[in-house]
């Protein structure tokens, strides 16, 4: 395991989302299981703004193992 100590919490999303990117670009299926909560949320709103709407990241699923609250 590697651990990058980033200097704040942009900073921290910043380099998580361009790792996760750099995975997702991989050739072939690209399996991510990813987490909830409000940990990894500026990871994840930078991630929108590059993958919606490329067919080139159609390789990527997404799984998620955390509890999330769902109505009925």
């Amino acid at each position: 395991m590697k651990i990058i100590v980033a200097d704040n919490y942009a900073k921290m999303s910043r380099l998580a989302a361009h790792k996760l990117l750099a995975t997702m670009l991989k050739p072939g299926r690209v399996n991510m299981a990813i987490t909830a909560g409000n940990t990894p949320k500026g990871v994840y709103e930078l991630l929108v703004e590059e993958v919606v709407g490329r067919d080139y990241y159609e390789n990527v699923h997404f799984y998620n193992f955390d509890e999330v609250p769902v109505n009925g």
